[in-house]
């Protein structure tokens, strides 16, 4: 397999990944148009009492996929949804959402976030 670290835009054959080290707080895995066609993704870690600001998935959806560490899902218009590994959290399109780390350890976790094409992609 190759490493996205050789690989030039856009990416036209599968790939590996490396997550980020230690410390790292966020790390871009995949970057969006032209790198890839639709899915941008990310690995985050939270510090206890730490969390992302709020924030919309606008018209794409969020997958997010705990690594380890726990936290909450939470947002003005949803119940918490509580963040733990051997679950993954889906957000639909239209969201307001934040991630926190209300545990005792970092909260590590990957996102991958599906941008929708464009309309006039799909009829061309």
């Amino acid at each position: 397999m190759k490493s996205i670290e050789n690989t030039p835009s856009p990416i036209t054959a599968p790939i590996q990944i490396s997550l980020a080290e230690a410390g790292v707080r966020h790390k871009s895995l995949l970057a969006g148009p032209p790198e890839t066609h639709f899915l941008r993704s990310g690995q985050v870690t939270l510090a206890p009492g730490d969390s992302v600001s709020l924030h919309s998935t606008q018209g794409g959806e969020e997958l997010i996929i705990p690594l380890s560490g726990s936290g909450q899902l939470t947002g003005p218009e949803m119940d918490p949804l509580q963040i733990e590994s051997g679950y993954v959290l889906y957000n639909p399109p239209q969201i307001w959402h934040r991630v926190s780390n209300n545990g005792n350890e970092p909260l590590i976790y990957v996102y991958v976030y599906a941008v929708p094409p464009d309309v006039t992609d799909r009829i061309s």
